[in-house]
């Protein structure tokens, strides 16, 4: 018969290499796919997790050029001024 004092530690180091194999793995998801999310949106900008890229958010005026809605006032059609109007042209008669 085999010695039992040796298949127990054997089986002692197999189930404490595989804890450590599990806290190495939960460590390196950690360090690779939550400390980057998270530190990218600390800094506020947007974190995208199937190209696991970090965005910064473009304010859509300055790509554009146009104005911002602070700098113009929206004015409803019945304030604006009116257009002059154009007169027809003459013809001259035949």
């Amino acid at each position: 018969m085999k010695n039992p004092q040796r298949t127990v530690d054997r089986f002692k180091f197999f189930f404490v290499a595989v804890f450590v194999a599990f806290i190495g793995m939960t460590a390196g998801y950690w360090a690779f796919y939550q400390r980057p999310a998270q530190a990218c949106e600390n800094a506020g900008n947007w974190w995208d997790p199937q190209a696991r890229v970090c965005g910064t958010v473009v304010y859509l005026p300055d790509l554009t050029g146009r104005y911002q809605m602070g700098e113009r006032e929206f004015r409803a059609p019945e304030t604006l001024p009116a257009r002059p109007v154009r007169q027809a042209a003459e013809r001259p008669s035949a």
